[in-house]
């Protein structure tokens, strides 16, 4: 009777160890690398295989269809949003919209608990972000440096709030009529030291 319960033991423990085993193997096959997504996409970044998709959505929004990808590798996080059917007046638009919606997460503003120091909350210039515009192999790009915090919103103005070292690139390609952003978070203490590189090797078209 012994033998018999020690023997039903060991099958149902080779059992649960075989389902786990399926159940991890499949976890790892359905796992979408972002360079695989960017590529069924049409487009291409120069990243390690290592970055997994986290979450990719696409929304129709009237003419236009937008897409949304969020991957990491666990130490940085890229967000990537595309949106189709722009023409590039619009697309500069948007862009314009964009940067001026980030700028004023740093404008003064009142204190809605005023006390005796002060009644306007001020960001020091430190924390500002900042801009660029240039044009490489005939994109039109503008980039935005700035801070970011844990949960990867902008507009943080003391330094224990900040996690995340950040640079948006806006891109605009003209046969595609798409308009690209690519956030990029890395780690503000210990950033990947090519990452500007990494962003600075996106193509949309191909």
């Amino acid at each position: 009777m012994e033998d018999k319960t020690k023997h039903s033991r060991m099958k149902r423990l080779l059992i649960t160890s075989m389902l786990i085993l399926i159940i991890l193997i499949t976890g790892c096959y359905n796992k979408q690398i972002l360079t695989n997504s960017l590529s069924d996409l049409g487009v291409k970044l120069d990243i390690n295989q290592q970055f997994i998709v986290l979450k990719q959505s696409v929304i129709e929004n009237g003419e236009h269809n937008i897409t949304k990808i969020r991957a990491t590798d666990n130490y940085d996080t890229i967000k990537i949003l595309i949106i189709d059917n722009l023409n590039e007046s619009e697309a500069q638009n948007y862009v314009n919209n964009e940067i001026d919606l980030i700028n004023s997460l740093f404008t003064p503003y009142n204190n809605p608990y005023p006390g005796p120091v002060s009644k306007i909350l001020n960001c020091s210039q430190r924390y500002f972000p900042s801009t660029s515009g240039d044009t490489i192999k005939d994109y039109q790009r503008e980039n935005v440096y700035l801070y970011a915090n844990n949960r990867f919103v902008f507009g943080v103005c003391t330094n224990n709030s900040i996690k995340y070292t950040t640079r948006i690139l806006y891109i605009y390609c003209k046969e595609k009529k798409q308009l690209y952003r690519i956030d990029y978070f890395t780690p503000k203490n210990n950033p990947t030291k090519n990452y500007n590189e990494i962003i600075d090797s996106f193509e949309c078209e191909r």
